[in-house]
């Protein structure tokens, strides 16, 4: 159904009468209690935007972060990044979107906590993170400390948990991270778990099992750890003996730990205490590349009820020019967050319902990323199996718009509000209303959503296709 009462937040808001007047309008869904979808389309802009609103309170529906083939690092051509899609099919998800920055190594470049274990630490640039538990949430910048105490005496500084060990530091690699990594030469040591377990916050006790010295891999065993040591913290790791009981101190700042089970990174920060705050520049964003030029945007904010927004905005279309940083801040604050951040955008930028992808990734293909954030069911499924169709024109010319829609084998029309729509083909896009938007000559494949069953209708567009341009800045 359409969404009347955003008039209120967005004063630009114009709902037209008519086909050839209507320049902005907005869609609201309920995909399962405590979970609403929202589409915003301003043609005028033009701009696309997709959102979830998500109650943490909500039984119905729990939302987590995940990452791609469930571990930090792991031996695929991926590097263990996987796509949006992959994260919802794997995690047995309804909605799933991207999350952190990442380099080709597929790590998470930000502090990740999934159902209180703490998966990568903050890195060195201190950026903002987000995180939520089932009575609160907020954005921060965290940081990180971890030291070793060593049974005889000695102690050891933890620079980072799951991460390739850098020259002179000291990693602490967990089961999530999968692998450990480092680069001769460097000492690596087996560490057996004893007490306690790998949360942001905590002291847990173990004992060294043994040495590998100079190994670059090596798979991490359950209930174990690997130290990776290099340079100096190589040679202190080293005098470590076999046997000898380590007391593991990590803390990790920025949340509250007794109420915060999920935190996901990204950067910068676009809204604090309900006032616009975008510190690209100090959290090592490019001002010009970054900041100010408009992108496909994805971005995560809590409301002051406490209900969470996560929000994909399409960019390097002719139907959706994307975002700067700045303007981003002000949809989520029209979205009535008190606080929010910026997550990774650009390529990367993807949003899931159903197993149908809402926006068009400015790749024309879904980027494999390091992680994402997940929407469980936690009530079974009410498929009732019945074969729902499509129908609608098989032709449309290119710039003209058609209506489709979803009825039963009786031919009784399905409510829209019922529907979730998706088109990805590069000959046209569709809105929440059913209603088909021609571009460019070719075949476009709509689906349809409805009471758990995903249909298809292809569409042929008749005029010239559009001559391909480059997207710019791909790699963000």
């Amino acid at each position: 159904m359409r969404l009347v009462h955003l008039l209120a937040i967005a004063p630009w808001f114009v709902v037209g009468t008519s086909q050839q007047a209507t320049t902005h309008e907005v869609w609201e869904k309920t995909v399962a209690p405590g979970l609403i979808y929202l589409m915003e389309v301003d043609r005028e802009a033009p701009l696309m935007i997709h959102a979830l609103r998500w109650s943490p309170k909500s039984t119905a529906i729990a939302v987590r972060p995940e990452l791609g083939g469930k571990t930090v690092y792991e031996n695929t051509i991926t590097k263990g990044r996987s796509t949006v899609t992959e994260l919802e099919q794997e995690s047995k998800a309804i909605a799933a979107i991207n999350a952190d920055f990442f380099p080709f190594t597929g790590l998470p470049l930000g502090l990740t906590v999934r159902g209180g274990e703490l998966l990568t630490t903050p890195n060195s640039k201190k950026r903002a993170t987000f995180g939520w538990g089932p009575n609160a949430s907020n954005a921060a910048i965290p940081t990180f400390t971890g030291k070793i105490e060593v049974s005889g005496g000695g102690s050891l500084t933890i620079d980072a948990v799951n991460q390739e060990c850098p020259e002179g530091q000291l990693v602490l690699n967990t089961p999530a991270a999968g692998i450990a990594i480092g680069s001769k030469p460097c000492a690596v040591a087996l560490v057996r778990l004893e007490t306690g377990r790998w949360m942001p916050s905590t002291i847990v006790t173990a004992v060294v099992e043994s040495f590998a010295p100079d190994q670059e891999r090596l798979s991490i065993p359950p209930n174990r750890a690997i130290l990776v040591a290099r340079g100096a913290k190589a040679a202190a790791l080293n005098k470590v003996k076999i046997g000898s009981k380590l007391t593991i101190n990590l803390q990790t700042s920025g949340f509250d730990w007794e109420k915060i089970e999920h935190v996901v990174g990204g950067g910068p920060m676009l809204v604090r205490n309900g006032a616009e705050n975008v510190d690209g520049e100090q959290e090592d964003f490019p001002k010009d590349s970054f900041v100010d030029r408009r992108h496909p945007r994805t971005a995560v904010g809590r409301t002051s009820e406490g209900d969470i927004w996560f929000v994909v905005v399409d960019g390097r279309h002719e139907w959706s020019r994307g975002v700067s940083l700045s303007e981003m801040a002000k949809v989520m604050l029209r979205l009535g967050c008190t606080d929010a951040i910026n997550l990774d955008g650009g390529g990367s930028s993807q949003m899931n319902l159903f197993g149908l992808p809402l926006n068009r990734p400015s790749d024309s293909a879904e980027r494999p990323v390091a992680n994402g954030i997940v929407f469980v069911p936690t009530l079974p499924s009410s498929t009732r199996g019945v074969r729902y169709r499509i129908s609608g024109p098989t032709k449309l010319d290119v710039g003209k718009e058609a209506d489709l829609i979803v009825s039963s084998p009786s031919g009784q029309r399905i409510q829209n509000s019922l529907v979730f729509w998706s088109c990805v083909s590069p000959a046209a896009w569709i809105d929440q209303g059913g209603r088909l938007h021609g571009i460019e000559g070719g075949k476009a494949t709509v689906s349809a959503h409805v009471d758990g069953i995903i249909l298809t209708f292809d569409v042929n567009l008749i005029g010239p296709k559009k001559s391909k341009k480059a997207d710019g800045n791909p790699g963000s």
